[in-house]
């Protein structure tokens, strides 16, 4: 039993804690709404054939859909990602939730291109804000020797949640039609919300800063530990001045790593969002029948699921730095590598798929290792809203992906330039990875 006076240091004793029964439950539900995001994030792709069909518009006419849901998800990011630090993770993840799904469900009553743009806009704050909070929930729950692979596990749920949208639109759009693609991905958030409200506790690391003695604190520590505390027990977190805000990212501590942060983040997304959008487009172009460009496009993201989870892995062996160089190289020799086979009418079908579930494992797997990078890089007091900074500098990847389409149909070259240029980006990565100066060491080696 400890005295009323007794002062335990809150990192150290949640780092070395069991992987138990509420740790698990913080990650089934960061993954859970993360899962939604992908669903909702890539609603509007499952739904424009049929609203371009339907509503009698070109692929230009909904560049200003897509922008408005890439914007909103920048601003989100930043702002509930600033809000996740001032009010909780708990309470900023339960509002991004809510945002999907009110946003989803307007965009299903949509008539026009105004109005899905604005709808879309709603749900993109939604969108922005749940993945700079979930990851923070995750950093500040997790032992230390399972962190890296706890987070791989909550983040890939965007891709998963990609996949399994587009199993979902499958089923009910030849039947109900686009708007319930929509309803779904506003009704599935709306029961996650139950869940949330009721089972997701607040980050101990958050309560910390905010009442180091506050009884409900020593309480949660006992779940996530297993262990006995007394309630009057005094938490002590590393001793920090620094409040929310953009400034608090270019501090002296944290200029250098922020700007490179931003600079990989950037570029990574690009490249990401360049394959999601142009790649059945540009293969069927190359000579594939459609269903062999999407086996191309389901390769990349098998690809990003298996090597998130194996990047984590060796991250815990061999640290953050090496592990990313590695991912960061080999994304730019197999996109190189694309370039040079995927040309013309008689296309090496299982070499073509090789490369692109490599390539996918390669850049997929690094953005979601710079999570966990980014989150380590900063103190509790602005975790979520660094790495919701760090989010809206992809963002601007995102939004720039969307011209991608057009810049090669200038310079021409098809699929050499585009993976040339894929290659380029993944090159400023690697650069982005050598220059990074807070690297995740290797787990016992601290």
């Amino acid at each position: 039993m400890t005295t009323p006076d007794h002062t335990i240091d809150l990192e150290a004793t949640l780092g070395s804690a069991p992987f138990g029964r509420t740790t698990l439950l913080v990650c089934a539900l960061c993954t859970a709404a993360l899962i939604l995001d992908g669903f909702d994030i890539q609603a509007i792709a499952f739904v424009a054939p049929r609203l371009i069909s339907q509503w009698h518009i070109s692929k230009s006419d909904l560049a200003s859909v897509l922008a408005a849901g890439f914007i909103a998800m920048g601003l989100g990011a930043v702002t509930l990602g600033a809000t996740g630090d001032r009010i909780g993770r708990r309470r900023a993840l339960v509002i991004s939730v809510a945002l999907l799904a009110i946003g989803s469900l307007l965009c299903a009553t949509s008539n026009s291109l105004g109005s899905l743009a604005t709808f879309r806009f709603v749900t993109g704050l939604g969108l922005g804000g749940a993945l700079p909070n979930a990851a923070a929930l995750m950093i500040e729950f997790a032992p230390l020797r399972t962190r890296n692979i706890a987070m791989a596990v909550t983040i890939v749920g965007v891709p998963a949640g990609g996949m399994l949208g587009a199993f979902i639109a499958s089923m009910i759009e030849p039947q109900f039609g686009w708007p319930s693609i929509f309803l779904a991905g506003g009704a599935l958030p709306i029961v996650l919300l139950a869940f949330l409200g009721a089972l997701l506790p607040e980050s101990p690391s958050f309560l910390a800063h905010r009442d180091p003695s506050h009884p409900a604190l020593s309480s949660l520590v006992q779940r996530v530990t297993g262990r006995a505390f007394d309630g009057n027990t005094r938490w002590i977190m590393p001793a920090t001045t620094t409040r929310p805000g953009l400034g608090a990212l270019f501090v002296s501590a944290y200029r250098y790593n922020t700007l490179v942060i931003w600079t990989i983040f950037f570029a990574n997304l690009l490249a990401v969002y360049s394959i999601f959008n142009w790649i059945p487009t540009l293969l069927t172009g190359a000579g594939l029948p459609l269903s062999a460009a999407l086996q191309g496009a389901f390769a990349f993201n098998l690809g990003g699921v298996m090597g998130a989870i194996a990047g984590a892995y060796a991250m815990n062996a061999y640290g953050s730095r090496p592990v990313m160089i590695a991912l960061a190289s080999l994304g730019v020799a197999s996109t190189f590598m694309l370039g040079q086979i995927a040309i013309g009418h008689d296309v090496p079908r299982l070499g073509l798929m090789a490369l692109m579930f490599i390539a996918g494992g390669c850049i997929n797997g690094q953005q979601i290792q710079m999570f966990t990078v980014a989150g380590n890089a900063y103190p509790t007091t602005i975790r979520a809203f660094g790495v919701g900074a760090g989010l809206a500098s992809a963002r601007v990847g995102g939004i720039a992906s969307s011209f991608a389409g057009s810049l090669l149909a200038t310079f021409g070259g098809g699929l050499t330039t585009f993976f040339a240029g894929i290659a380029a980006l993944m090159l400023l990565v690697l650069a982005g990875v050598l220059a990074l100066r807070c690297h995740l060491q290797p787990i016992g080696r601290h």
